[in-house]
């Protein structure tokens, strides 16, 4: 079972200037909003539209990360979680801006926990017609080998490189605005997207070089949990950084 937890840090180690004008860090895809019912990046002009998006990265019979989950209701609210923490823990991304990371109703409500109480952590997301809300990212080095229970329903997103960090990015964006990828590192992939009444997540992958200042904070990261015990079944955790501000990253780790 994948160890989930919250940490405060600051990935974001060497700020840089976007197309559109905001700080950000150096995994993230630069973004423009456009009124056009379109898309256009790396030559897709169509990616899948789906209910729901089971992806992991790397291969079901080599290296890979956990199975993680992207999916929406018709109203709009859009939630991701990792799969074998579905019915316990996610992040809610709701369509009056309100988000929210913890336990489901379900499960506080079965140990007693109600309201407030089962919330992590609360904030909201800006009114702006694009917003990237997380993203999940994975150092190459620590992919493992792991059996699934179902991976034949999974979407593998390419293994990255060594010693690069693979980064699956979620945007969301209203009804009537379309995702430009203006600039992004090579082999950027729009993986596909979660429509809904009045909006559309879109989950896209790629992949950055890992430099000295974010493997150290990674490092770090990794020395905070390393005396929590896990499943030897699912040696993994995930770790969710708390900051100021919308943007939120789960940094997924081996705990082997």
């Amino acid at each position: 079972m994948t160890c989930v937890r919250c940490w405060k840090s600051n990935l974001s180690a060497a700020p840089v200037e976007s197309c559109a004008g905001r700080r950000t860090d150096p995994a993230m895809l630069e973004i423009a909003s456009s009124s056009r019912a379109s898309l256009t990046t790396m030559g897709q002009s169509d990616p899948p539209a789906r209910s729901e998006f089971r992806w992991a990265i790397g291969s079901s019979d080599g290296l890979r990360s956990s199975a993680w989950r992207l999916w929406g209701n018709p109203k709009g609210d859009i939630y991701v979680a990792i799969r074998s923490h579905g019915a316990k823990i996610k992040a809610s991304f709701h369509r009056d801006g309100k988000c929210q990371f913890g336990f489901t109703q379900d499960y506080a409500a079965a140990r007693g926990l109600t309201g407030p109480s089962r919330h992590w952590q609360t904030w909201r997301l800006p009114a702006d017609p694009v917003v990237r809300v997380l993203q999940v990212m994975v150092p190459h080095s620590d992919l493992r080998p792991l059996i699934d229970r179902k991976p034949q329903d999974l979407t593998w997103l390419p293994t990255p490189p060594e010693g690069s960090l693979a980064v699956a990015s979620i945007f969301v964006t209203t009804q009537a605005t379309a995702l430009q990828l203006v600039s992004c590192p090579p082999g950027t992939i729009v993986v596909g997207k979660v429509p809904t009444s009045i909006r559309t997540a879109w989950l896209v992958y790629a992949h950055t070089p890992i430099d000295a200042a974010m493997a150290e904070q990674i490092n770090v990261a990794r020395a905070k949990f390393h005396d929590i015990p896990v499943s030897r079944h699912w040696p993994r955790e995930a770790l969710w950084e708390s900051k100021a501000g919308h943007d939120r990253h789960v940094l997924e780790l081996a705990s082997d």
